[in-house]
């Protein structure tokens, strides 16, 4: 078991340091996604733990989004950044009270704008092979 989870993790870092910008965002927005449904499920079952985990790992995504965003390249960047602050005090009040209904309104926000990076990041990586295949 120790050895499939260093080969699984070594297999993850060598995705993310080889994967193009786009690629890196889908798989932090994939990481993101199945942090919420985990911390969902295991708030529903009870599992404490796991709600835990899911929700740190749901927050430190977002961290990293809202981080990531330049307001000096783009005049959205600031109302964004608005939006994460928002979803990152509802994960952190979810993990505090274990509370499904922060999460739901944590999800309402980030659950649509998952599905627009990742339809921003297929443009992307569409335009981008066509690009360079010629």
């Amino acid at each position: 078991m120790v050895m499939s989870r260093a080969r699984s993790r070594s297999y993850s870092e060598t995705a993310v340091h080889t994967a193009t910008p786009a690629g890196r965002l889908v798989l932090l927005l994939d990481q993101l996604d199945a942090n919420l449904d985990r911390a969902g499920f295991s708030l529903d079952s009870g599992d404490l733990a796991g709600s835990h985990e899911g929700l740190m790992g749901a927050q430190a995504a977002v961290a990293l989004l809202r981080d990531s965003l330049r307001e000096d390249v783009w005049d959205g960047a600031r109302d964004l950044k608005i939006l994460y602050h928002y979803v990152l005090d509802k994960l952190v009040w979810a993990n505090m009270d274990k509370d499904r209904q922060h999460l739901r309104d944590a999800e309402l926000v980030i659950r649509p704008l998952i599905a627009a990076w990742r339809q921003a990041a297929e443009i992307v990586a569409g335009e981008m092979s066509g690009v360079s295949g010629g």
